[in-house]
């Protein structure tokens, strides 16, 4: 079961669990949506206006497992009808934070509550899903389900849509030259595009070592990859301190332009480029 499922974790979860091999049901508030969720490879579509929960802690078992973007009554009901041993995915709170229900369907059926904190994945767990996903879990429809592309000043009107439930599959981001990831980005093909100029190693074609810092494992790996495609050898840190006491033991090169402002830090991130 996936509940939210016209939205954009929705669809691509429908997408994915169909062309894994699961039977898929669906629950929206837009019946409207119906056709293009099964489109997707649903097999039932249920609105949520019409379901209509029981109340005893453990009511009849539906179905196998859920990923729930809805939280509150939605996450309560769901939890009393899963099957034994199954897994609900908690991802989302459009219903509401709060959960009232009880411990029945976790100590009587062995059912579990999956938390969900991509901010604070390991890169290495990062890193397998990822490739996955650009592989054999790649989404068959992703390209119908990214409806639009939005630029960074074009937000507000998106937001306002998606809080009066107007939205349906995934509004993607258009990058624009201030958003984080491109300005990484250009920072590190700025630093590449002087390195002709960069003293060689002994073997006269050594690349220059280049040191990436940021607090955000995703961003590292990312900007690791740009760089060692390109031939350099790269240095990581996590931090502004912790690029200090690497920079002094590695020795990469620096472009004094490039500094990074580091987060959360005691010194600010240009008295550490600075040191």
């Amino acid at each position: 079961m996936v509940t939210g499922a016209s939205g954009g974790v929705g669809t691509v979860a429908i997408d994915l669990l169909t062309h894994a091999g699961y039977e898929v049901h669906a629950i929206t508030g837009k019946v409207e949506e119906f056709d293009w969720l099964e489109h997707l490879g649903a097999t039932q579509c249920i609105s949520r206006h019409d379901l209509h929960w029981g109340q005893r802690p453990l009511e009849k078992t539906i179905w196998a497992g859920c990923i729930d973007n809805v939280g509150g009554d939605m996450l309560a009901g769901i939890s009393r009808v899963i099957d034994l041993w199954g897994n609900i995915a908690c991802c989302g709170m459009a219903g509401g934070h709060g959960l009232n229900t009880t411990v029945f369907p976790l100590i009587l059926r062995g059912v579990s509550f999956l938390g969900v904190s991509s901010t604070n994945c390991p890169i290495d767990i990062r890193k397998m899903l990822w490739d996955r996903l650009a592989n054999e879990w790649k989404p068959p429809h992703l390209d119908e389900i990214i409806k639009q592309e939005v630029p960074l000043d074009g937000m507000e009107p998106v937001f306002n849509s998606m809080m009066e439930g107007k939205v349906t599959g995934s509004n993607s981001r258009k990058h624009t030259k201030c958003d984080r990831i491109i300005l990484q980005i250009s920072l590190i093909y700025g630093i590449m595009g002087t390195a002709k100029n960069w003293p060689r190693g002994k073997s006269g074609n050594k690349m220059p070592k280049i040191l990436i810092v940021d607090d955000s494992p995703a961003q590292l790996y990312s900007l690791q990859k740009i760089v060692e495609e390109a031939g350099h050898q790269t240095v990581i840190a996590e931090s502004g301190e912790q690029a200090i006491e690497i920079a002094s033991d590695e020795h990469p090169r620096i472009n004094p332009d490039g500094y990074r402002h580091a987060r959360h830090e005691r010194l600010p991130g240009q008295e550490k480029s600075r040191a």
